[in-house]
C-alpha cells in the first residue's frame, strides 16, 4: 500500500475546502461522513491520478507514432509464476447482467453511460442503488474512468475525480448493509492504474473493514498485453474476469490504426476477437479466476498466443458496403438520441462504430463496389438521420472526420477529459 497520511474523521477542520452544488435529496447521499471518505481519497490519491493521466497521454502518443504493445520482458518471471487465485466468494449470480445491458434492471450499473452524466443524475443513480441494496439486491457499480472530472464538487479548489466520487459514495452507502462491496473495474491501460485501484481499496478497507471484491473487465489491447501484471496488482480483490468486445475493438483501432471491415463481419471467429477471448480464457484457467459469459465456451482455444496473434486484425473477405455505412450511422444517431433523452444505454457500441467510421474516412477506404468512401457521404447521412437536436448532432458529426478522437463520444455533454489521438499511419 502506498504511503498515505490521513485519518478518517468528520471534524469541521477536516472538511474545510469542500464545496458542492446542492441538489434535491443530495444531502441523503452526500452526508458529512461520506464526504469525509471522499475528501480523504481525493487528498491522498488525486495527485497520483493526474500523474497516471499524463502517463496515459504519453502512451497514446507512442501509439500515434506507431509503437505497438508487446509483452514486457521485465514481467516474464511474473507471467511464468504459478500463483493461483485464493479469493473465495460465492460466484453464483454475482454477475446477473453486464454493464453493456445499459439498464438498472440487472445488478451491474455503469456510471459511464447509464444516463446523461450530469451531477444530479449521478446522485440519483446512487440513491436508487442504495435503495436496491436495502431491499436485499447484490448490486455492483462500474465507476467512471480516471479521466473524468466532476466539477460540481470541489475539494481544495480542484474538481473531484468522477471515479473516486462514484467509488466513495457506493462503498460508504453499502458497507453497513453488506458483507462485501463489489466493483466492476474496466478501461485500465496499465499495471500502474491497477495498483492505483489496489491502494484505493486497501486505504478504504483499512478504515471501514468491509471487504472489497472486484470484477475486472479487460477491454483494451494494452490491458490484454498486461493482463498478468494487472492481475498481480489486484489479486487480493479480483473474483472474476469479464470482457467487452466493442471497447476492445475500439481500442484495437486506436492502438494499431488498422481499418476493420463492417461490424456484421466482426464475429468471434475472426482472429481479432478469437484471440482476445482465448487470452482471457487461458489466464482465467491458469490463475483459477472465473471468466464470466465466455463466448467461446464450447470451442477449443490455443494454449499459446503470440504478440502477432493479438495484433491480427485481418478478416478474410472483409468488406464495406454502402448499406453498412448507412445502417451504421443510423444506429449511432438513434442510440445517441435515446441516450440524450434519458433512456439508459451503454454506448460502447456507438463508441466503437464512431471510431470505425472515422478510420474508413481518414484512411480513404473503398466500398466493395470500388467507390471510395468520402466524408461528404457520411456527413450527408448524419444530417439525414438527425433528430434536429444540436447536442446529438454535435456529439457525432465532428468525430467522424477528426484526426484526434475524443475518448468518449459524450464528452461534449460533460466536464473535461483528455482527448485520445487515434493512431494515423502514413498513407
Amino acid at each position: 500500500m502506498s504511503n498515505v497520511q490521513s485519518f478518517v474523521n468528520s471534524s469541521s477542520e477536516h472538511m474545510e475546502g469542500v464545496t458542492f452544488q446542492p441538489v434535491p435529496g443530495g444531502s441523503n447521499i452526500l452526508t458529512p461522513e461520506c464526504l469525509t471518505l471522499l475528501t480523504d481519497l481525493h487528498r491522498n490519491f488525486n495527485a497520483r491520478r493526474k500523474l497516471l493521466l499524463q502517463d496515459f497521454m504519453s502512451l497514446h502518443q507512442e501509439r500515434y507514432r506507431g509503437v505497438l504493445p508487446t509483452f514486457s520482458e521485465e514481467s516474464l518471471i511474473l507471467r511464468q509464476d504459478d500463483w493461483k487465485n485464493e479469493k473465495a466468494t460465492d460466484l453464483e449470480n454475482l454477475l446477473e447482467s453486464s454493464p453493456a445491458n445499459g439498464s438498472l434492471e440487472g445488478n451491474v450499473v455503469s456510471m459511464n453511460n447509464i444516463v446523461l452524466p450530469v451531477w444530479e443524475n449521478s446522485l440519483k443513480i446512487q440513491a436508487l442503488l442504495h435503495q436496491k441494496i436495502k431491499e436485499g439486491r447484490d448490486m455492483i457499480i462500474e465507476p467512471r474512468g480516471l479521466n473524468y472530472n466532476e466539477k460540481s464538487l470541489m475539494i481544495d479548489g480542484e474538481p473531484v475525480s468522477g471515479a473516486l466520487l462514484d467509488f466513495a459514495i457506493f462503498y460508504f452507502k453499502s458497507f453497513p448493509l453488506v458483507d462485501k462491496v463489489t466493483f466492476y473495474i474496466s478501461s485500465l491501460s496499465s499495471r500502474n492504474e491497477a495498483s492505483f485501484w489496489r491502494d484505493v481499496f486497501e486505504f478504504t478497507q483499512h478504515y471501514y473493514k468491509t471487504e472489497i471484491n472486484t470484477i475486472l473487465c479487460i477491454d483494451s489491447l494494452d490491458s490484454l498485453f498486461q493482463i498478468e501484471e494487472i492481475l498481480q496488482q489486484l489479486k487480493l480483490f479480483v473474483v472474476g474476469l469479464h470482457h467487452n468486445r466493442y471497447k476492445y475493438m475500439n481500442s484495437f483501432i486506436s492502438t494499431t490504426g488498422e481499418v476493420l471491415a463492417q461490424e456484421s463481419q466482426l464475429t468471434y471467429n475472426t482472429p481479432l476477437l478469437f484471440y482476445y477471448i482465448s487470452m482471457l480464457k487461458n489466464v482465467s484457467q491458469r490463475r483459477q479466476i472465473k471468466l464470466f459469459n465466455d463466448p467461446l465456451l464450447n470451442l477449443k482455444t490455443p494454449n499459446y498466443i503470440s504478440e502477432d496473434d493479438l495484433l491480427n486484425g485481418e478478416i478474410l473477405g472483409g468488406s464495406i458496403t454502402e448499406s453498412a455505412l448507412r445502417s451504421t450511422i443510423q444506429l449511432c444517431m438513434e442510440e445517441l438520441n435515446l441516450w440524450w433523452n434519458k433512456v439508459p444505454l451503454d454506448l460502447s457500441r456507438v463508441e466503437f462504430l464512431r471510431a470505425l467510421l472515422n478510420q474508413w474516412i481518414n484512411k480513404k477506404a473503398y466500398f466493395n463496389n470500388g467507390v471510395q468512401l468520402s466524408s461528404g457521404d457520411t456527413q450527408k447521412l448524419v444530417r439525414q438521420y438527425s433528430t434536429g437536436q444540436y447536442d446529438v448532432d454535435n456529439m457525432m458529426s465532428p468525430n467522424l472526420i477528426s484526426l484526434s478522437l475524443e475518448d468518449y463520444v459524450t464528452l461534449k455533454t460533460y466536464g473535461s477529459t483528455i482527448p485520445i489521438n487515434i493512431h494515423q499511419q502514413k498513407l
